[in-house]
């Protein structure tokens, strides 16, 4: 039987959210530790250890952009380590400390630090092809704004070899 918007048994009044928040004990469910922790805005990361190895979360930190050096752009910016990461907001006069399971610095190529695109397949890639070749399904995703390094991170340059991003050496 299909569902239809005038169905009796939907109803249309009630958050769909609902049920999830109201289904476990609280402290039981990533999802509901993550609602709550945006509600209360003092955590600024998910509860890893309700989620155990299903879900990854790193940052990426790219270089500067050539208009963005014009501009004498500062970095505000630290990658720390064991995932680590600090913004700094100069004009507000804030620091905010953020936690994840990596984070990779790729902002200077001369850093003993720095991380390519290698760097990155051995960080995320090789677990996904090693996930998946378990039998598991895998997703991964790359979000941010526009010009941060989302497609080059994906995708890279296909024709250069050490230039190629995680989707050509995850499928070779």
């Amino acid at each position: 039987m299909a569902w239809r918007s005038d169905s009796p048994s939907r109803n249309l009044e009630a958050p769909l959210l609902a049920p999830l928040e109201a289904a476990p004990a609280e402290g039981k469910s990533p999802v509901f530790a993550r609602r709550k922790s945006f509600r209360q805005g003092r955590r600024r990361t998910l509860d890893t250890d309700a989620v155990g190895e299903s879900i990854s979360t790193g940052v990426r930190l790219r270089p500067l952009l050539p208009h963005e050096r014009l501009k004498d752009a500062g970095v505000c910016v630290d990658i720390g380590s064991s995932g680590r990461v600090t913004i700094s907001d100069p004009q507000r006069l804030q620091v905010r400390t953020y936690e994840c399971d990596f984070a990779l610095d790729s902002s200077d190529p001369s850093s003993p630090d720095f991380a390519d695109q290698e760097d990155v397949y051995k960080q995320v890639g090789s677990n996904i092809v090693k996930r998946a070749s378990e039998g598991y399904n895998c997703c991964l995703c790359a979000y941010g704004q526009t010009g941060t390094g989302k497609t080059h991170t994906i995708q890279g340059d296909w024709s250069h070899p050490h230039k190629r991003g995680l989707l050509p050496r995850i499928t070779e």
